[in-house]
């Protein structure tokens, strides 16, 4: 049923184009035959002109739309990563608590081996001030 009547919008679109195209045609006296006026080099001039202004046009169209695009593609890329930071930074993700337990007990353990490390170089010499 959703094709019949896409089917028959289509078919409707396209009368009511070729209507318009057909009156267009008609009341613009406009005849599909060669200009005896006009020369082949000021032709291909006209031609080539209006071609330029239409890839300017499309050019300027382009170039707005990339603009656009990239402005939705970076706050989309922006909304990702924080949202994905928000999310693998909290507390209450289990990964990122295990990593920074697993920081605080190596931070322990260097400033432990620090600290046993400055002891065994001060009891290094074989001097003994006891004995004195």
């Amino acid at each position: 049923m959703r094709h019949a009547v896409s089917l028959a919008k289509l078919a409707f679109y396209l009368i009511v184009g070729a209507s318009l195209a057909y009156l267009l045609w008609a009341g613009s006296n406009l005849r599909m035959e060669p200009n005896p006026n006009i020369s082949g080099a000021d032709f291909v001039a006209i031609i080539l002109t209006a071609l330029g202004v239409i890839l300017a046009a499309l050019a300027i169209f382009l170039g707005g739309m990339a603009l656009v695009g990239w402005k939705t593609f970076d706050d989309r890329v922006r909304t990702h990563a924080e949202e994905f930071l928000e999310k693998r930074f909290s507390p209450s993700d289990q990964r990122y608590a295990d990593l920074v337990e697993t920081l605080r007990d190596d931070a322990r353990r260097e400033a432990q081996l620090a600290k046993n490390a400055k002891k065994d170089i001060e009891n290094q010499s074989p001097f003994d001030e006891n004995e004195v």
